[in-house]
């Protein structure tokens, strides 16, 4: 429901009241009486306070708390801050209008101010309807806005402002309510206090009038006393009437007396009934009443008492007439003591009854004051639990929650009762125990039975019974509280009450039965423990956030934290991280509650979540303490005990259980018992719940927590050095991470750990070795190092862990783990295979050292590592692991040149010097793929092709970080070739790059704008000698990356520069798909903007792309303005990207008649143009558009737009809210009403449907079009609405042939419009027919079983005429479809309604069976119905047939039916077990095992061998796990029922030789092959050339260790694997080796197993030249560049030409290969020019021209310069005009790049040389060597510029050797 301005004015006052004016108050308060010495004040004027009539007994109970708590203002209301500000010294003056009404605007006193502010704030809390008119809400606000000012400023706090800004503040819908609740909640305490007030008043007049009545009744007595000594001086004649009457006035004085104990009794009962005192206040009067006649009639009995006295002789009538009247009045006063007491009953009964609603009262108020502390606090979250809660709580009116201890029961409980009575403000909510709840019920009920009035008191009612049954232990008493639990149910049955109970789970356990049995119990629980309510991590960041904020005052900032008020950060985002990531065994809410209140836990931060506390840890040691003197607790511990090292897992049942026990209490309590079962299983079920859960489907039990688990191993490993031993090889990965530490370290207060002293750093490196092992994939190597590096305990003693760490690497390297491998072999993480065939040891070192280099400290550490490396590079002879080792080692170096320091950078890039690893200074060379050769994850793939380092890679990381030190340091390797800024710069500053440095860098900065700032002023002011050429690079990438600090500095430096291009860059900032966008940088549009013509026409493309860009901040549609004024088409393109923001200024500021406004809101309209990366969801937002469409029609009006146009436009775009919005605001006849009739059908939107219906008139339109619109796009989804439009108008139109029914039914058939053909009959019978068969018929090819059975129920079935089968073969025929289940009953109830022919049923089954898919059981299940209920129908040829169709569509599952069906019909049972075996069907096999005595069981296994589940070659594709694996399944149960009938049925040979004859061997196959058959009875030879053919590495390693040498063809093996090894990738394609390009995809990826195939083959060879030269031609002719490298490397093949192999490597990119013979090989043996030009050829005529395969082919040409360096032997401009003549759109930038910076580092050699000829100390030389000098320098400008001398002289030029010279002298 919305709300008015005029209640949004007084909700806005209120709001004022509430926030402002209340603070002012309480800021002037503060001024005047400061809170230091509050309290010494108020104690001081107690007496003056306490004495107030008008301070109320809660007043003073805020300002006289409990002794120890301090008062403060902050707990005073506005009207005891005024009332305390008039009692306190100084008192304030009043106003002259007093402190209770309004003050005139003119007086601006402070006294006036708090009256103005009192009254302003009561009038807002008693104001009936809560509105306020615009003219009142002026001149209130100004009133009070004056007042806050004054008095805020009074006080040296200025508050005015405040109060302006909370004039413009925007009330949302949570916020609107919250003021009317607090409002509600003000009014309810004023009303509640004047009540309390009104109630002392009556109390005080009651005792008043008890005084008055004390005082009458003494009268009455002593009237009483003077008749009786009148009555004595009568004659002795009136002695006897004397003594009569007397007696009757005793007997009346004891009546009164007896009323006045009465009285007595109710006065003192009247205290305690506040809440009927104007009864006993009526009542009293009455009692006055009849007080004051009685004492009227003893006046007149003392009247005639004395005239009797006067009249002497004639009393004695009198008297005996006055004798008669006394007794009547004696008789009256009977029988009004009677009344008073029974009115004296009625009063204790109504006594009782207020006494039970004071406390209900009060329990009510307790319950409200505990649920707003709650709430006051914020602390309450709304999670799944308590979503769900709420919901069963209105369901059934009864809520259970149960959980751990710690889960939040209580408040959830207590959030869900607040939510619940919020919505249902006339329930009241209370908290009580069950004792109470029977107190509340039963206490009248047991006197008088009265159940209604009890019901009557429940009703309206929410209970919450918290710990119903107690908090730790059960308390449930079965005779007193099941009645109690009955009563409850009853009054939730009769719906009298909702009732809320929490139940801890160790409680619940131990009362299971009532739970189990009780009505109560037996609705849905919320188990708080369970992993539906488990606490998600974004409720856990809310509730961290609630209490950071409550407890610290701090906010949460994204990626850094929480931060204080002071802005400091007391919380890391990672800590967080790791907080809402755990599940504490505590349970979080309680522990998030411990961590915020408790500074030591606080300190601890993520480490108090996720490890044991100190409380749990003594939790253990108590019950291990309590065990050295009570045997039960002994036995518990042990059985902890034995738990957690048994795997957290227990088995009372297993008798080893029993001495295991034994042994750790021995160990623990160095005592010896004897233990029984039952002792075991006893001390299980009491630690149950506590501490023990049982484990699903098992008999077994684990401890409920994995800290648990932690706290019971602690416990039990500081008893000695020696269980910390027995601990180590049982402690978990993440027990190592948390608790394990080095002996020196000191714990922080509050951390449990576990210290490991040095002398047991071996066990634990074995288990680290175990760990390590565990991890699978190259990611689970990478986390666990890096993990391990971050712990305490590698960090302090790494000098130690390291080489022992090694030693055990080693160990585990040397151990026979060929059987593990092998099985293991299919597991491996396909992309990190290769890496992953590495031993231990080698993968261990190489992830540390580029782990460790990516850490930004710990510079000791890998110094350590590095050296370690080093000397095991050195040492090792091993060609392919110091190739893989050297990569490592470069990548590292990449690492380093970012996070650590120049020492650590030297001393990698000497040890790679030395090493004789080229270190390219070529900045013509920059890697397209720099961003993964720098990184790890360069392992993940081509993780040894490194052959070289680039320093220019280097700079670029140390750049990007702005490591100067290092930045110095690599620089100054560029002595003879100057570095060049300007290619460096045009190389760094690319999108991908800067990208790049922004992802590392996101945790080092917010934001972009300074980024690079610093590295590129320093490196501009380093190098002022060179000039900056393209500076308009630099300032368009920064400005596309929001880089406002480089802009700056950069426009600074420029005279000029493009700053229309640098506007247009900022705008088309950069966006990242994983980290999101960049935000626009405010600071650096202004910048550009001020610099920028506002009005230029150039500036109208920049705001058209700024239009396109999501997020738009509105400050850029505020500067762009000028431009976009009067402008048409920016308008239409703003409305076309939904832009309201620019639309709306646009409007504002244009002239109307300027603007194309018909084609704007069609823009609106229309859906945006999708193009990729400018694309914005906000373009497409429809509810932008719509706000766009309402406001530019409310702008300009409804007359100017043509609004059927618009519909057509918001139709074809389906702009569905537009065409709802026309079609409730627009008139009918303005729209084109068709069209969004058939855009709703189409988009089945049957709520436009509905309100077409209820708003146009149907006789205004063409009622047949709209039928045609109807059946052209009718949909199911929207059949009840066009029903009922169709209804609509058929009803209407009273010409039924108008309408055309007849091709409205044509339709239907056609396009299968069921429903319409049953509304049909229905509705236009006679004027129409249907034709029931028809229908019948589609609804069986449609599955629709409704309509069929219609069919049958509206006609008779001898009319309909059809053929069962006919009906039969259209169910049977649609069963393959998705609605099988639908299918399946339409077959049914076709066979259970129709008569089927014996041949129609067999087509429909195999008709069935044809389209049954292999693993479809439901399809199969009707099948096998159908069979069993109609199987005579069928011969044995029909049965051969259908096991045959079922073969063929392998649907076993039939098959398998038929062979344990028909076993009296001959199958070819052979060709069924060929079939099962090649499909891997274990069941199917299992049922013929029966016949494998006579079936050719050889055969059998060769199928199951050649499975042809496995034929890819696809390189994602991988196999099964060995114990997986169905086809090892399947030959583990052939295999073992062949043993049973003998080996002699099968020929293990030919199964294995048939096996190796395959193309491709599954692993797991090969495998069970070696393990299961005896290795002497199969052709081994063949197995081990299968296993080198196909790089089964762990495969042919198995072989070696389980075969003699002797026994094996090592010869034919090295030739076959040489052979299959595979050739270069780009030679196998041009020549079509192999044909299938998904096999030449996995031999590349295999070339590392296929090498090291090799390696070990070659090896064991002691004629190794003979064995090459089988192989030499083979590796030549088909290009295997890494065979070949490995044979020259090992000292081999020395005698192949190598002219040749230099020109093929360079052709097809081999970097190494170049690499090893321009080393290892003189020059003039090579034709180096030749190889300079295949090379770039390479570059250009690639078959793949990936990126980085052009760059392999730019490496050799780097390398070959790097090694030569001789500008004559590479004919650069040549290649260079030939590039520019092809113009060959293959030809790279890259490749153009280099031979430009080489020819530009030749120009500056020759320049240097030139000036270095020309110094005085070459012009001193001999004068034949000047002219030499000066020859050759004239040579070299020859060659520069020519380029046509082909060799150099052999001695080197004068040039060469001066510098020679000097380079020896320093």
């Amino acid at each position: 429901m919305g709300v008015t301005e005029e209640e949004l004015n007084f909700l806005r006052f209120y709001f004022l009241n509430l926030k402002i004016a209340s603070k002012a108050v309480r800021v002037y308060f503060d001024y005047v009486h400061p809170p230091a010495g509050l309290g010494a004040e108020l104690t001081k004027s107690s007496v003056t306070l306490k004495g107030l009539r008008f301070m109320t007994k809660l007043q003073l109970n805020i300002l006289y708390p409990s002794p120890g708590q301090l008062v403060t203002s902050a707990d005073f209301d506005t009207t005891l801050i005024v009332c305390l500000l008039r009692n306190l010294p100084p008192r304030e003056l009043a106003p002259l209008t007093g402190w209770d009404s309004l003050p005139p605007p003119g007086d601006t006193s402070i006294g006036a101010d708090h009256a103005r502010v009192k009254w302003y704030r009561n009038q807002s809390v008693h104001s009936k309807d809560g509105i306020l008119s615009s003219t009142d809400f002026n001149k209130c606000w100004d009133d009070l806005e004056g007042a806050i000012g004054r008095l805020s400023a009074k006080a040296s706090l200025p508050m005015l402002k405040e109060a302006q800004l909370s004039k413009h503040v925007v009330l949302d819908g949570s916020l609107i309510d919250m003021l009317l609740e607090l409002r509600s909640c003000t009014k309810s305490q004023q009303e509640l206090t004047e009540m309390i007030n009104i109630h002392q008043s009556a109390i005080d007049i009651l005792m008043t009038n008890k005084e008055e009545h004390e005082k009458k009744i003494h009268q009455v007595n002593v009237s009483n006393q003077k008749g009786e000594a009148e009555t004595q001086k009568l004659t002795t004649e009136l002695s006897d009437y004397k003594n009569e009457y007397t007696e009757k006035l005793k007997a009346c004085k004891n009546d009164i007396n007896k009323n006045e104990v009465i009285i007595k009794e109710l006065q003192d009962q009247s205290d305690k009934k506040q809440n009927k005192v104007a009864d006993l206040i009526v009542h009293i009067c009455k009692l006055e009443m009849k007080y004051e006649q009685h004492d009227k009639m003893l006046k007149k009995h003392d009247e005639h008492l004395a005239m009797l006295d006067g009249q002497g002789s004639k009393q004695g009538e009198q008297i005996a007439q006055q004798a008669e009247q006394l007794a009547q009045h004696c008789e009256q006063m009977a029988q009004h003591s009677e009344q008073m007491a029974q009115q004296g009953e009625q009063m204790a009964q109504q006594g009782e009854q207020m006494v039970q609603q004071r406390d209900q009262i009060a329990q009510q108020e307790d319950t409200r004051a505990l649920i707003e502390e709650d709430v006051r606090e914020g602390t309450f979250v709304n999670t799944k639990a308590v979503t769900d809660g709420l919901l069963l709580l209105k369901r059934n009116g009864v809520l259970l929650i149960t959980g751990y201890a710690g889960t939040g029961k209580s408040r959830i409980g207590r959030h869900v009762l607040h939510m619940f009575c919020a919505e249902n403000k006339s329930l009241k909510c209370i908290k009580l125990t069950l004792a109470e709840w029977d107190n509340m019920t039963n206490t009248k009920e047991k006197k008088d039975n009265r159940e209604d009035n009890v019901g009557s008191r429940a009703e309206n009612l929410v209970l919450l019974l918290d710990d119903i049954f107690g908090e730790t232990n059960c308390i449930y008493n079965r005779e007193k509280d099941t009645p109690i639990l009955d009563k409850i149910h009853a009054y939730v049955c009769k719906g009298n009450i909702k009732v809320i109970i929490t139940i801890r789970d160790t409680v619940k356990r131990h009362y299971q039965e009532v739970s189990d049995s009780h009505r109560l119990f037996q609705y849905d629980f919320i188990d708080l423990s369970s992993k539906n309510y488990v606490l998600s991590r974004e409720e856990k960041h809310t509730i961290l956030t609630k209490y950071m904020k409550r407890v610290h005052k701090s906010d949460f900032i994204e990626r850094k934290g929480y931060v204080d008020c002071n802005g400091d950060l007391i919380l890391k985002n990672g800590e967080v991280s790791n907080i809402t990531r755990e599940n504490p065994v505590k349970g979080f809410p309680l522990v998030v509650y411990q961590f915020v209140h408790n500074n030591k836990y606080f300190k601890l931060g993520s480490k108090f979540f996720d490890r044991p506390t100190e409380a749990m840890l003594e939790e253990m040691n108590a019950i291990r303490r309590k065990g050295d003197d009570q045997r039960k607790f002994m036995i518990q511990n042990a059985v902890m005990v034995y738990t957690a090292i048994n795997e957290n897992r227990i088995n009372p049942d297993d008798n080893t259980t029993i001495t295991e026990i034994s042994k750790i209490i021995g160990a623990i309590y160095e005592k010896t018992i004897k233990l029984k079962k039952c002792n075991i299983s006893d001390a299980v079920n009491e630690l149950k719940g506590s501490y023990l859960i049982s484990i699903p489907n098992q008999r077994s039990y684990k401890l409920h927590h994995p800290t648990l688990q932690e706290s019971v191993i602690l416990s039990f490993a500081q008893i000695d050095e020696e269980h910390i031993n027995k601990i180590i090889p049982l402690i978990s990965w993440s027990f190592f991470q948390k608790m394990v530490k080095p002996e020196s370290y000191k714990e922080k207060e509050g951390e449990v750990v576990l210290r490991v002293p040095s002398n047991s750093y071996e066990l634990l490196n074995n288990r680290l070795v175990d760990f390590f092992k565990e991890s699978s994939g190259f990611n689970e190597l990478y986390c666990f190092i890096i993990n391990l590096c971050n712990t305490e305990v590698f960090q302090h003693e790494y000098s130690i862990l390291l080489p022992c760490l090694l030693e055990a690497f080693e160990k585990e390297d040397d151990t026979d783990t060929h059987t593990e491998n092998m099985i293991k072999s299919v597991g491996m993480d396909y992309f990190n295979s290769n890496f992953l065939l590495r031993n231990n040891k080698d993968k261990f070192l190489t992830v540390l050292l580029n782990t460790v280099a990516e850490l930004e400290s710990q510079l000791d550490i890998y110094k350590f590592v590095l050296k370690t490396f080093s000397a095991i590079l050195k040492t090792s002879s091993n060609h392919v692991t110091i190739d893989f080792m050297k990569s490592t080692l470069i990548t590292s170096l990449y690492q380093i040149c970012s996070s650590k320091d120049v020492r650590s950078v030297k001393a990698t890039l000497d040890i790679i010097e030395e090493l004789k690893i080229p270190v390219l200074l070529d900045q013509g060379i920059i890697p397209t793929n720099i961003y993964d050769i720098t990184s790890i994850s360069a392992f993940r793939e081509e993780y040894d092709d490194e052959t070289c380092v680039f320093l220019t890679l280097c700079i670029w990381k140390a750049y990007a970080v702005c490591n100067i030190p290092v930045l110095e340091f690599l620089l100054s390797k560029y002595v003879r070739n100057p570095f060049d800024i300007n290619l460096f710069f045009k190389i760094i500053y690319k999108d991908e790059r800067i990208r790049h440095i922004i992802q590392l860098s996101r945790k080092r900065f917010l934001d972009s704008s300074s980024l690079l700032f610093e590295p590129l002023k320093w490196m501009l002011e380093t190098f002022q000698d060179q000039e900056l050429e393209n500076p308009n690079l630099i300032l368009r990438t920064a400005c596309k990356f929001q880089m406002f600090d480089t802009v700056e500095y950069m426009a600074s430096r420029c005279k000029t520069y493009d700053e229309m291009s640098c506007l247009q860059a900022f705008v088309d900032k950069y966006n990242f798909f994983v980290l999101g966008e960049i935000p626009f940088n405010q600071k650096l549009f202004d910048f550009l903007i001020k610099r920028i013509d506002i009005t230029s026409k150039y500036l109208i493309s920049v705001v058209k792309s700024v239009i396109k860009k999501e997020n738009v901040p509105d400050y850029m549609f505020d500067a762009f303005l000028p431009v976009c004024i009067d402008n048409a088409d920016i308008l239409t393109l703003a409305c076309e990207h939904g832009q309201f923001v620019l639309v709306n200024l646009i409007i504002e500021s244009s002239h109307i008649e300027e603007l194309d406004i018909q084609s704007a809101l069609m823009a609106a309209c229309r859906k945006c143009e999708v193009i990729f990366l400018n694309y914005h969801p906000k373009a497409d937002d429809e509810v932008e558009k719509l706000k766009i469409v309402k406001y530019m029609v409310a702008k300009v009006g409804y007359e100017q737009f043509d609004f059927k146009a618009l519909c057509q436009q918001a139709c074809s775009s389906k702009r569905m809210k537009i065409l709802e919005w026309f079609i409730q605001n627009i008139d009918p006849p303005r729209l084109d009403v068709y069209t969004i009739i058939n855009s709703a059908l189409v988009n089945k939107r049957s709520d436009i449907l509905e309100h077409i219906i209820h708003k146009i008139e149907i006789e205004s339109l063409d009622k047949w079009e709209v039928l045609k619109s109807v059946t052209d796009h009718y949909t199911a989804e929207c059949s009840f609405t066009i029903l009922k439009l169709v209804r609509t108008i058929w009803d209407s139109t009273h010409d039924k042939e108008v309408l055309q029914m007849g091709e409205i039914v044509d339709e239907a058939y056609e396009r299968k419009y069921l429903e319409l053909l049953m509304w049909i009959h229905d509705n236009c019978h006679p004027y129409i027919s249907i034709d029931p068969k028809k229908v019948l018929m589609l609804a069986c090819e449609d599955n629709r079983i409704d309509v069929a059975k219609w069919v049958l129920q509206t006609f008779e079935q001898t009319s309909l005429d059809i053929d069962g089968g006919n009906l039969f073969m259209i169910a049977c025929s649609k069963t393959y479809e998705i609605l099988q289940e639908q299918s399946i009953e339409m077959v049914k109830w076709i066979l259970s309604n129709f008569q089927i022919k014996g041949c129609d049923f067999i087509s429909g089954v195999l008709k069935l069976i044809s389209d049954t898919m292999r693993k479809c059981n439901k399809t199969s299940n009707l099948i096998i119905y159908l069979l069993e209920k109609y199987f005579s129908f069928l011969n044995t040829d029909d049965i051969k047939e259908m096991i045959n169709k079922s073969l063929e569509q392998k649907n076993y599952f039939l098959v398998n039916w038929f062979l344990k069906e028909s076993g009296s019909c001959s199958f070819d049972k052979q060709m069924i077990l060929n079939k099962a075996c090649s499909d891997e069907e274990i069941e199917t096999i299992k049922i013929l095992s029966k016949y494998f005595y006579a079936l050719d069981m050889t055969e059998a296994m060769i199928k199951a061998c050649t499975s042809l589940s496995f034929v890819s070659y696809d390189i994602l594709e991988e196999e099964e796990d060995y114990n997986a694996d169905q086809s090892v399944a399947c030959l583990g149960l052939l295999w073992n029922e062949v043993n049973k009938i003998g080996n002699d049925s099968i020929d293990i040979r030919t199964i294995v030789s048939t096996v190796c004859k395959e193309k491709k061997v599954k692993n797991n196959i090969m495998t069970w092959i070696l393990l299961n058959l005896q290795l002497d009875q199969i052709p081994i030879n063949d197995v081990l050339i299968t296993c080198c053919q196909q790089s089964k590495i762990h495969h042919v390693k198995y072989i070696f260790h389980k075969v003699a040498i002797e026994q094996l063809d090592i010869r034919k093996a090295f030739v076959e694997a040489c052979q299959a090894f595979p050739g270069d990738f780009q030679f196998q394609l041009q020549n079509r080796k192999p044909p299938c390009v998904e096999e030449r995809w996995q031999k590349e990826r295999n070339k590392p197993k296929y090498l090291m195939i090799v390696d070990s083959l070659f090896q064991m060879q002691s004629e190794k030249d003979s064995y090459l030269s089988l192989v030499q031609n083979e590796i030549i002719e088909n290009k295997k560049f890494d065979l070949m490298l490995y044979f020259l490397q090992t000292g081999y093949c020395r005698n192949i030409n190598m002219t040749d192999r230099l020109k093929e490597a360079c052709r097809y990119g081999k970097c190494k290969l170049v690499q090893w013979i321009v080393v290892n090989v003189e020059h003039k043996e090579l034709d180096i020019k030749s190889a300079f030009h295949e090379a770039c050829d390479g570059v250009n005529y690639r078959v793949i021209c990936y990126a980085e395969k052009q760059l392999e082919n730019i490496k050799c040409l780097a390398l070959m310069w790097h090694y030569i360096h001789d500008i004559n032997m590479f004919e650069i401009d040549t290649v260079l005009n030939k590039m520019t003549e092809t113009s060959d759109s293959n030809s790279g930038d890259d490749l153009k790049t280099w031979l430009l910076s080489i020819k530009n580092i030749n120009r500056r050699i020759y320049q240097s040389d030139n000036a270095l000829l020309n110094t005085e100390e070459y012009i001193n030389k001999p004068s034949q060597q000047v002219n030499d000098g000066q020859c050759c320098l004239e040579d070299l400008q020859d060659n520069y510029d020519l380029n046509s001398r082909d060799e150099q002289d052999e001695c080197p030029s004068p040039t060469k050797r001066l510098r020679l010279e000097r380079e020896e002298q320093t």
